[in-house]
């Protein structure tokens, strides 16, 4: 999944994620980012997982993030902050799909007290 290409609609920035789980089962992942809508048709994007949630980039690397300190006074480090990944309409399936991801990329998560601490699968 990481750097995959996703198509990402004119309407409300939507765009889908499909989890292919080990057992062969698939998950559909909705999500949406106004900020990583196309200006160009051809326009690409690309999704990438981080430790601090997921990331929409251009065919040039270039970051699709709100401004750099939310309201709350917060540095913003990720198109969709791991913060917000339950809040989405994938909820707690996006917040499993995006630790399965980070487990197999071997990245360790920013702050383990962000998430479920009796989760061990974070924690190594």
């Amino acid at each position: 999944m990481q750097g995959h290409n996703i198509g990402v609609l004119e309407d409300g920035g939507r765009f889908t994620l499909q989890w292919l789980k080990p057992d062969g089962s698939s998950t559909p992942l909705k999500l949406a980012s106004a900020l990583a809508i196309t200006q160009r048709k051809q326009g690409i994007r690309e999704i990438y997982f981080t430790k601090y949630g997921l990331d929409v980039v251009d065919a040039s690397g270039t970051l699709f993030r709100p401004c750099p300190v939310s309201r709350a006074g917060n540095i913003v480090t990720a198109t969709i902050p791991d913060t917000t990944l339950l809040s989405t309409k994938a909820g707690q399936a996006l917040m499993d799909f995006w630790k399965a991801v980070l487990k197999h990329l071997s990245i360790r998560l920013a702050d383990i007290s962000l998430y479920d601490l009796e989760d061990e699968e974070v924690k190594n």
